[in-house]
């Protein structure tokens, strides 16, 4: 794999060598589905990682399958946020980067670039490694080139690279910045609520290609911010929406993903329970909120069975780094609404 992916290998070889990359990658990939990652798995692998990214970066332009593949599962693998750290030190960042500014890179190969750059800019370091190396401004560079409504593409039509495209900006603003953010980002906080909700109406809960706790990790984020909470939760025009208010929608969802801890469930749906929890412990520190909160007794009741579950204390399995545990947002909610509080 080594040779291949360096050139040594002879020209007698180069197919055989090809097809048998073609096989391990996607045994990889099957293989890392079944896998749980730890911290350090891909520490001992970094070289080779290095090497993958430098055999793309070398055949970029190349219209192969081998690429598209080798696409698939640096996105399939960053995905798995506790190995964006080996990515970042393999050079990942850089490379990725580069491929962004070039004009003339296959609209599929852009998406997959924007997909992997989102996927590492979930994590705190991944968005500081991203924003040392100018990957806001370079973000802002292509956007309509990416952004194109024409573009039907299968994996990354415009609904899916608009949504990819709004969650990486988010992902990669500054806590301090978020104040500035409402006034030149309205539109991609508009698109954040609305995926969220055209989510929420799914039976798979997936929009656009995307699981909905996807843009609702982004506005847990976003949700520090106390000018972006009014403008979501106020102003925010949005569509298909029942409801009286997106208050309600949220502790409404909440109570509709209280089960996303018991064994069957799986990841994507314990990080949307996680992220609501944040969302609307934000959310209660907003007195005009209150009333409505403190009156929804089945969110109430939901909120409180969190609370005194001792076992969730130290449960961090599904928290990322801008968020607390379930345990803490609830203790917090209700202590927000007046409540009797657990004792940790």
């Amino acid at each position: 794999m080594a040779d291949y992916l360096e050139g040594k290998q002879k020209e007698t070889q180069t197919h055989q060598l090809k097809i048998a990359m073609c096989v391990i990658i996607n045994r990889l990939q099957l293989l890392s589905t079944w896998m749980t990652f730890e911290k350090d798995d891909l520490n001992d692998q970094e070289s080779i990682l290095r090497l993958l990214l430098k055999f793309i970066d070398s055949n970029i332009d190349c219209d192969d399958s081998i690429i598209k593949q080798l696409f698939n599962l640096l996105i399939f693998l960053t995905e798995k946020t506790i190995l964006v750290p080996s990515f970042i030190n393999a050079g990942c960042v850089i490379y990725i980067l580069q491929w962004l500014e070039m004009e003339r890179l296959a609209y599929e190969i852009q998406g997959s670039c924007i997909h992997i750059f989102y996927n590492i800019a979930q994590k705190s370091e991944g968005a500081k490694a991203l924003n040392q190396a100018d990957g806001l401004r370079i973000l802002k560079g292509c956007t309509y080139r990416l952004l194109d409504p024409n573009v039907t593409n299968g994996q990354y039509g415009f609904e899916n690279m608009q949504l990819l495209y709004c969650m990486t900006m988010s992902l990669l603003i500054e806590p301090n910045q978020n104040s500035e953010y409402v006034k030149n980002h309205r539109r991609i906080l508009d698109y954040l609520m609305q995926s969220t909700i055209n989510a929420s109406n799914m039976d798979d809960f997936y929009y656009a290609g995307f699981h909905i706790s996807r843009p609702i990790i982004v506005l847990t984020k976003l949700f520090v911010q106390d000018e972006i909470i009014t403008y979501v939760l106020a102003e925010a025009p949005v569509k298909n929406f029942p409801l009286s208010s997106k208050v309600a929608f949220f502790a409404n969802l909440l109570i509709r993903f209280r089960g996303a801890l018991t064994m069957d469930e799986d990841e994507a749906n314990a990080l949307t329970l996680t992220a609501l929890f944040n969302i609307l412990w934000s959310i209660s520190f907003h007195d005009e909120y209150l009333s409505e909160l403190q009156t929804n007794r089945q969110f109430l009741l939901t909120v409180k069975t969190f609370a005194y579950d001792t076992s969730e204390i130290q449960n961090e399995q599904y928290v990322f780094s801008n968020m607390s545990t379930i345990f803490k947002a609830a203790n917090g909610i209700l202590l927000n609404l007046g409540e009797n509080i657990s004792s940790e």
